[in-house]
């Protein structure tokens, strides 16, 4: 948690993100995937007393997709 004697703890604000990706599947028999997702993320945000903090950039995932039920 965000711990500042000098600041109250609720920051408010607007926050918009922005993604894209691929999966990719993991052999021609196999349900996985693997998956790559790249973007943007805007959020500037400040508290009751205007400090500001800006958690603005790149964002970047990774992951492997699997179905919990078998498909045919």
């Amino acid at each position: 948690w965000f711990r500042h004697p000098d600041f109250k703890e609720t920051f408010h604000g607007f926050t918009w993100q922005v993604m894209g990706g691929a999966a990719f599947k993991l052999g021609s028999d196999s349900d996985l995937q693997f998956v790559l997702e790249a973007g943007y993320r805007g959020a500037a945000i400040e508290n009751a007393d205007s400090f500001e903090l800006d958690m603005s950039g790149f964002a970047a995932r990774a992951g492997v997709s699997f179905p919990l039920v078998r498909t045919y």
